[in-house]
């Protein structure tokens, strides 16, 4: 499953939600998604969202879904790190800075920057389990 929490203001605003807000939603999203695919007895108490006194079914045969979280900033980098299985990043350039994306890495750097996250969230160590998607778009110019 893929999840990133958007950069359009104005899907936020016709949702009537804050757009500041985006990401400690995503944050809570996930662990909704968590609760309802592990516990027999789903409850989670967030800022944004509260869940009890629910059944989920069919929950998952393998007990949960692996969340591949999207985005190139530093709060996706933190996110994939803290609640994801994965990471799912656009423009990543193996050894130079793309131009147009702000804060965007170096895959070493990149990865060196995700291994605090993986450690403190108990993750497997980098390399064992650790996969990265890019795209590559040449100029057709």
């Amino acid at each position: 499953l893929g999840a990133g929490v958007g950069w359009m203001r104005e899907e936020f605003e016709a949702l009537h939600m804050r757009f500041e807000d985006r990401g400690r939603r995503a944050d809570e999203h996930i662990q909704v998604l968590r609760a309802l695919w592990t516990q027999d007895e789903p409850f989670f108490e967030g800022q944004f969202y509260h869940v009890r006194g629910v059944r989920f079914a069919p929950r998952p045969v393998r007990g949960t879904i692996p969340i591949l979280i999207g985005g190139h900033s530093p709060p996706a980098r933190r996110r994939a790190g803290r609640l994801g299985d994965g990471w799912h990043t656009a423009y990543l350039p193996l050894d130079h800075r793309y131009a147009g994306v702000p804060d965007q890495l170096p895959l070493e750097e990149t990865l060196a920057r995700l291994k605090p996250w993986l450690e403190s969230a108990d993750k497997p160590k980098l390399g064992q389990h650790l996969k990265y998607d890019r795209h590559v778009f040449a100029n057709q110019g």
